[in-house]
């Protein structure tokens, strides 16, 4: 699928830092600075202040009385005899007691700064030696955009970041909730472009950001993205789940079957699930969910021809694996399932949440385990562990070898290296297929339940005589009423 990045800015007035990288230890003769640019969509600009606010352990490179600013080409100028710059705007700033530092910029000449957007200025840093590595965040407040000497506007409070040290944003979680305020459209964009080639991301957390200025679409559709609340997420491109406030709330959560990886951090509060992947009629397949499957949709599922088993035991001596129905399926267990059809059969999922999948570790029986997979995971066996994976060809489990790529929302077993040596674990279902129609069935028990094929319960069954003629579920079995 084609993906989108930053897109659709917004028009913004606002002032902030340009996002940069940055090493511990950076020092006056390094010369390192980052850009601060100004937006002001709907007026020219005479003068602008703003108090900044760099993170522990960074400061203005003031050295020897240096002036850490230094305006950019928006602010107009003259070049005099030699090549000199006359700037037409002078800088001014001053140290605030809470670590916050003001700026100001005004005019000397009776000139407009030009342009509507780019950068303003430049301002130089020094870092310390022991500067902790990591995303760090940027703030701006008290921004005045000057346009006449009694007019001006004032922007919201903002925030950028810079990274420091040798960091990567391709982790599993990308943790942006330092970020606070609005973020500018130019920040979005640098998130975005951070996070493109990131294989395993599967989560973004702004979740203290207020507003920001671009549409952002994440480049794993499974990924979801933490905010405060709904007009953050009226920002996140439609294909992401969004959670918003700290109840954990998502409208509705989409998974997408391919390499896509996926994690929840919370049990998420969530009305519907949907999975886009298809499974191949009669074959078997394993699965895994982040969300319950209760006995009603399962029964519906059933009358549709799908049976789903879990691991049930282990047979050391034929090396054989023994799986059996269920009546429902729960999050983050690992499951086989058949088809009768070409279908995807969790493509509209009743939920009421979805559960965290950090701890998702599968069922172990008899010294073996079957584990789920979220990620995309590479096994390989050695002398300690031996990994099996699925072959839905033959319906076994195949040992692999090295360098083994197992697909998200699939599980794999584990077995130690000398409980067994065979290349395959065979599958046996002991509770039969549960998906078969049961004909000569004479009674109800009057502690099973009753359902139609289209999963609407029946209540005061008395006995199969009280049913009209058709199709039912019954406990875990398709029962014909003639």
């Amino acid at each position: 699928m084609a993906v989108l990045f930053a897109t659709a800015v917004y028009a913004e007035d606002v002032l902030q830092v340009v996002p940069f990288k940055a090493q511990p230890g950076t020092t006056s003769d390094d010369a390192c600075c980052f850009s601060i640019v100004m937006n002001n969509d709907a007026a020219d600009i005479w003068a602008f202040q703003f108090d900044i606010l760099l993170p522990e352990g960074m400061t203005l490179d003031n050295t020897g009385g240096l002036d850490p600013f230094e305006l950019g080409d928006r602010c107009p100028y003259t070049i005099g005899r030699g090549g000199v710059k006359n700037w037409k705007h002078t800088i001014q700033y001053s140290f605030l007691d809470d670590g916050w530092c003001r700026v100001v910029v005004f005019t000397t000449d009776a000139d407009r700064i030009s342009g509507h957007s780019g950068e303003v200025l430049r301002a130089y840093y020094l870092t310390d030696a022991g500067m902790q590595e990591g995303v760090h965040p940027i703030l701006v407040r008290n921004s005045v955009l000057t346009i006449s000497g009694t007019s001006d506007m004032k922007p919201d409070d903002s925030s950028s970041y810079c990274i420091v040290g040798d960091v990567s944003l391709h982790g599993a979680v990308t943790d942006f909730s330092t970020l606070s305020g609005y973020v500018p459209s130019w920040v979005v964009g640098s998130l975005a472009d951070e996070l493109a080639s990131a294989e395993e991301f599967s989560a973004l957390d702004i979740r203290n950001v207020e507003s920001i200025g671009a549409t952002l679409a994440l480049p794993n559709p499974n990924a979801l993205c933490y905010v405060k609340h709904s007009s953050v997420a009226g920002n996140i491109a439609t294909g992401n789940a969004v959670v918003c406030g700290e109840g954990y709330s998502c409208e509705g959560l989409r998974l997408y079957d391919s390499d896509y990886c996926f994690r929840s951090d919370y049990n998420v509060e969530c009305l519907s699930a949907s999975f886009n992947r298809e499974f191949e009629a009669g074959l078997w397949s394993t699965v895994v969910l982040p969300f319950d499957v209760d006995e009603v949709q399962m029964n519906a599922l059933a009358q549709n021809g799908v049976a789903v088993e879990k691991l049930a035991s282990y047979d050391a001596a034929s090396n054989t694996l023994s799986f059996e129905p269920v009546e429902k399926m729960q999050a983050n267990m690992p499951y086989i399932i058949k088809c009768r059809d070409n279908m995807a059969p969790f493509a509209d999922v009743v939920i009421e949440s979805f559960a965290s999948t950090i701890d998702a570790e599968g069922v172990s029986v008899n010294g073996i385990s079957m584990t789920a997979n979220y990620g995309n995971s590479v096994l390989n066996s050695d002398s300690e562990n031996r990994y099996y994976v699925f072959d839905a060809t033959n319906g076994e489990f195949v040992l692999v070898g090295k360098n083994c790529k197992v697909a998200p929302f699939r599980a794999y077993i584990t077995i130690p290296a000398g409980k067994s040596n065979g290349k395959s674990m065979s599958v046996s279902h002991t509770g039969g297929n549960s998906t078969s129609v049961e004909e000569n069935v004479a009674t109800v028990s009057v502690s099973e339940d009753v359902y139609t094929t289209s999963g609407v319960k029946i209540d005061d069954v008395n006995g199969i005589d009280a049913l009209e003629k058709g199709v039912y579920i019954i406990g875990n079995r398709k029962v014909y009423v003639k």
